[in-house]
C-alpha cells in the first residue's frame, strides 16, 4: 500500500511545492503535487509484479489501497487538467512533519526496499539533488531519531561497507538467514596480535632450545 501510494511521487506533470510549506528549492525535484490515474499506477503494478497478477485482480487491489490511504489522509483526488480520470495526489508532507529531502529518502524506502546511504543519493536524482553523502547522512539520522522514528539502520550484511536503512511504517523489517547479516567484522586490535606473535616466538624459541639440547644428548 505505501509502495503504491508513493508512486505519486514519480509521476505527473506538474510541480507544486506549496503543500510542503517551504520555499521554493531549485534542487528539489518532483514531490508533491504529483498526480496519478488508475491506469498510470496500474500499469505501474504489472511491471513491478512482472505481470504475476492478473489486471482485475490488480486494479481491484489499486482501488482499494488508494482508498485506504486516503481514510489516513496521506492521499486525495486532484482536480484539474484536461483528463476526464481521477487522479490522485500524495498528502504525506501534510499528514507527517518532513521536508522534501526527507521525503525524498521515505519515498525511495518504500519503493525500493531497504537502502544504503549511497545507493540513497544514487537514485534520489528525480526527487531531489543531495548536495553530498554527508548530507543524506544528516537526513538520515533526523528521519531515524525522531518519536516513533520513522527508519531504522539494519545491521551490515557480510562484505557490506555501509549499512541498509528500512522505513518502520509497515513494522519491524524481518532480517532472512539468506541476507546474512552481521553485526560487525571481527577486529583485533594491533596489541592483541603482537601480544600473540610474540607469544608464538617465544614458544618458538622454547621449543627450539629443548630440541638443540636433545640433538646434543643424542651426539653426544
Amino acid at each position: 500500500m505505501f509502495s503504491l501510494g508513493f508512486q505519486l511521487l514519480h509521476h505527473g506533470p506538474k510541480q507544486n511545492l506549496t503543500y510542503f510549506k517551504q520555499p521554493r528549492n531549485p534542487r528539489v525535484g518532483r514531490l508533491d503535487g504529483e498526480k496519478q490515474n488508475h491506469a498510470g499506477l496500474l500499469s505501474d503494478d504489472i511491471k513491478r509484479t512482472n505481470g504475476g497478477m492478473q489486471p482485475k485482480k490488480l486494479a481491484e487491489t489499486v482501488v482499494l489501497a488508494l482508498d485506504s490511504l486516503k481514510k489516513k489522509g496521506l492521499t486525495s483526488t486532484a482536480t484539474g487538467g484536461s483528463s476526464r480520470a481521477t487522479k490522485y495526489k500524495h498528502n504525506f508532507a501534510i499528514v507527517y512533519p518532513v521536508v522534501p529531502a526527507q521525503v525524498a529518502v521515505m519515498c525511495l524506502l518504500f519503493l525500493r526496499g531497504p537502502l544504503t546511504p549511497g545507493e540513497i543519493n544514487s537514485n534520489a536524482g528525480r526527487l531531489y539533488e543531495f548536495e553530498s553523502l554527508d548530507n543524506v547522512h544528516e537526513v538520515l539520522e533526523q528521519l531515524a531519531s525522531v518519536e516513533p522514528p520513522y527508519i531504522v539502520q539494519l545491521p551490515k550484511r557480510a562484505g557490506q561497507k555501509e549499512a541498509r536503512y528500512a522505513h518502520l511504517f509497515a513494522g519491524e523489517p524481518e532480517i532472512s538467514d539468506e541476507d546474512d547479516f552481521v553485526a560487525e567484522p571481527a577486529r583485533k586490535s594491533v596489541s592483541e596480535l603482537e601480544s600473540r606473535v610474540a607469544q608464538l616466538e617465544e614458544n618458538y624459541a622454547q621449543l627450539k632450545a629443548d630440541f638443540d639440547k636433545l640433538i646434543h644428548e643424542l651426539m653426544g
